[in-house]
């Protein structure tokens, strides 16, 4: 049987173009996103920003296209090592922007963490 892809919340209103909000922790039962849109046979492909580094490693972008709206996809994921035995990664949703607009300037994903973070700090 097939994970469900968990549902992240929906971001706050900003104007670089967050839609959604989610996180993975190696707590839960179902697998971190690359693995539950394999597993959904949704194909997806994947970048890395070594610029972005979160306290788990460097942080990357996974690019699909949506199942349900047709619109492309980009996540910026940071993985995050908040204990010895404790992960997680956050997932921060841009619905309707591209692999290629998304790779068009990597330095411009240093901000939109900032941003993100900022975002989710004040909600």
């Amino acid at each position: 049987m097939n994970a469900p892809i968990r549902k992240p919340t929906v971001a706050q209103a900003n104007d670089f173009g967050l839609t959604q909000i989610g996180q993975w922790t190696d707590y839960q039962s179902s697998p971190p996103l690359d693995e539950q849109l394999t597993q959904r046979g949704i194909e997806f492909d994947r970048a890395d920003i070594p610029h972005l580094v979160g306290m788990g490693g460097c942080a990357y972008l996974i690019f699909y296209c949506s199942p349900n709206s047709g619109k492309p996809v980009t996540v910026l994921c940071v993985p995050v090592r908040a204990d010895i035995d404790s992960f997680y990664e956050d997932y921060w949703y841009f619905e309707g922007m591209s692999r290629e607009q998304a790779l068009a300037d990597e330095q411009i994903w240093l901000t939109r963490y900032d941003l993100c973070r900022a975002l989710l700090a004040a909600s």
